[in-house]
């Protein structure tokens, strides 16, 4: 598989975490940033972490290779709609916007499907594709 960086599109390494080197210290820096601003704990503490850890328990596989007939144990667990899409979903602790993903898909879905518009086709699709999943796993 052919991994870019999220931001340029240049060709990288896997272990990059998703972007070249240029990018991922402005990257880095923003997320320092990010890590101190006041929303951030209460977005990614210790509601977060059990939350986390619930969906991958309820979601062993990555959903996205379970419809496509592989089994991948899920690594992360990935917002289905970006939360900074403007849309009036604000619960980012709601299940029903989460998917666990394996790292190779959830770079997937980073690089292709998160900067498309809250209006795109392509994104509807993703979240019909993700809500598919949940009930074909659940349906065993």
């Amino acid at each position: 598989m052919i991994f870019r960086c999220n931001d340029c599109g240049r060709r990288i390494a896997e272990s990059d975490k998703g972007r070249c080197s240029q990018h991922r210290r402005e990257y880095n820096r923003v997320s320092d940033r990010n890590r101190n601003r006041k929303n951030h704990s209460a977005q990614y503490g210790y509601e977060w972490q059990k939350t986390r850890a619930y969906m991958r328990a309820i979601y062993p596989l990555c959903l996205n290779c379970f419809l496509n007939d592989r089994l991948t144990l899920a690594d992360e667990v990935d917002h289905i709609r970006n939360l900074n899409d403007g849309s009036q979903f604000t619960d980012i602790h709601g299940h029903e916007n989460l998917a666990p993903l394996c790292k190779k898909c959830h770079t997937w879905k980073t690089y292709n499907i998160d900067p498309l518009p809250r209006n795109s086709p392509t994104l509807r699709r993703w979240i019909k594709h993700m809500n598919t999943a949940k009930r074909k796993f659940n349906n065993g």
